[in-house]
């Protein structure tokens, strides 16, 4: 039986809850177990027994987790422990020849005998929480968690909870963002040569059919910062959650994409003075220079992006469901220029659809509610 299934069926959780970390689920990643948590429907200790039936392994208790021996986890390896999402607990007790590993998901047969095949010996794999897992391979292995899986400063929960931002999106705002193109400060310096504009790599029609066609929320970011090139000199797509717009995928200045910890480590703050932040308050495309005095947030993502001077101006779509802004798509021109008006449209048009995408992904998520 499934996760969510036997959550609904025991009353731990309502279908309301379901559906709401499902939707979590589509537009933040996780496993479903994690959004629940993040969500405030369930704790861990629940979580993982439930994880346990649901497996029909042994649950790896806190107790456990906290008495593991350094001397396994040491012989797995931080890389492969962060990979697998595994967390060796030491021998088992009866079968001192076998190692026991907390696994999130230890249904994959082919993740267990890569574990055996590198500790040398065999293993016994026992469930645990995904988030629980994370903290103890930071806390044992040095494997610093992601912003993704970080509590929010404050102590709130995603933007799927309860508590809303200190700054609140306007109800009234339209769904449909619409580029604002800013002049430029009379400060600015003498403009650089215009050089030639590469092409864009994927023609706009195509890829919003294939953002149409998703069947994940990584094919649709993969597809977005396709889009991006030969339209942008470098581009990041962010995540939104609580008060911070958390790195995603990205586009260096090199025009090579960026992805995993790279990416993934980057978290800027939102409610104070930035593009992100215009253009999340304002729900629509925001296309000019920073309001910000020494662009402090602008210039993490510059260092991120590999970026060395300045930029002539920025662009920032939100990409909304259900009048929410979920990722904000950072850009700017090649070489520091401005992005051309035609392709900034055109960037406008892909946030557009996927948001659309997400939206049916939820819709989908929610015909099979059990969950996974």
């Amino acid at each position: 039986m499934r996760l969510g299934t036997l959550l609904l069926r025991d009353a731990v959780i309502s279908l309301a809850q379901l559906e709401e970390a499902l939707r979590a689920q589509v537009l933040y990643g996780g496993r479903l177990g994690t959004n629940l948590v993040e969500l405030g429907s369930v704790d861990l200790d629940t979580l993982g027994l439930y994880l346990s039936k649901v497996h029909g392994v042994p649950l790896a208790t806190r107790a456990r987790l906290e008495a593991a021996d350094p001397a396994a986890a040491a012989r797995l390896g931080a890389d492969l422990a962060e990979r697998h999402r595994a967390f060796p607990l030491g021998p088992e007790p009866l079968r001192p020849d076998t190692i026991a590993v907390a696994m999130a998901d230890p249904r994959q047969h082919e993740r267990v005998a890569d574990l055996a095949r590198r500790i040398g010996c065999p293993v016994t794999p026992y469930v645990a929480a995904e988030l629980r897992i994370l903290y103890y391979l930071e806390q044992r292995l040095g494997v610093a968690r992601r912003p993704r899986y970080l509590r929010q400063p404050d102590g709130s929960s995603p933007p799927m909870g309860t508590r809303e931002r200190r700054r609140t999106q306007p109800a009234h705002a339209e769904s449909a963002p619409v580029v604002r193109f800013e002049p430029r400060p009379r400060a600015e310096p003498e403009p650089r040569p215009r050089l030639p504009t590469a092409s864009p790599r994927v023609a706009l029609v195509d890829a919003i059919g294939s953002i149409a066609a998703a069947q994940h929320r990584d094919q649709i970011a993969d597809d977005v910062i396709e889009v991006t090139q030969g339209r942008a000199g470098a581009a990041a797509l962010l995540m939104v959650r609580g008060q911070n717009a958390i790195g995603w995928r990205a586009l260096n200045v090199h025009g090579r994409p960026v992805v995993g910890a790279a990416i993934e480590n980057l978290a800027v703050p939102l409610g104070g003075s930035s593009v992100l932040q215009v253009a999340y308050d304002t729900q629509r495309a925001y296309h000019g220079p920073s309001p910000a005095a020494g662009r402090p947030v602008e210039r993490t993502i510059w260092l991120a992006l590999g970026a060395i001077d300045p930029p002539a101006d920025m662009m920032v779509v939100p990409i909304l469901v259900a009048r929410r802004v979920v990722n904000l798509l950072y850009a700017h021109g090649p070489g520091g220029r401005s992005i051309a008006e035609s392709h900034a449209r055109e960037l406008i048009e892909i946030g557009q659809a996927a948001g659309g995408a997400y939206v049916r992904l939820i819709q989908a998520s929610r015909l099979d509610k059990p969950g996974g």
